[in-house]
């Protein structure tokens, strides 16, 4: 939880895990993924802002997040968070696709 809670925001060292067992820093990086885009979409802190997504991450794949993209269009400052996000989890290996939800 710790290392959750120090990497939950900003940029990501290299390896944020090294103090961890390795038999966890897989779940670690599910777990950072999903918070760090959750501190994103939720920027307002309301659930009516909110807006609707799918986030999958079969194993063995990279994480793929469907969003409208005309919403994500009204909101900038969302779509430069998630443009972020998809380079500082880049650093870790993990590759997130943003599409829309007709792609």
């Amino acid at each position: 939880m710790a290392a959750l809670a120090r990497h939950h925001r900003g940029k990501l060292p290299a390896k944020p895990c090294d103090e961890l067992p390795q038999r966890l820093h897989g779940i670690f990086y599910r777990l950072l993924t999903v918070l760090r885009l959750a501190i994103v979409l939720a920027r307002s802190r309301t659930d009516a802002d909110l807006p609707q997504f799918k986030l999958t991450w079969a194993s063995g794949e990279q994480p793929r997040l469907e969003l409208d993209a005309e919403r994500l269009a009204s909101r900038p400052l969302t779509a430069w968070g998630l443009e972020q996000e998809v380079d500082q989890l880049t650093r870790l290996g993990v590759h997130l696709s943003l599409v829309s939800p007709d792609q």
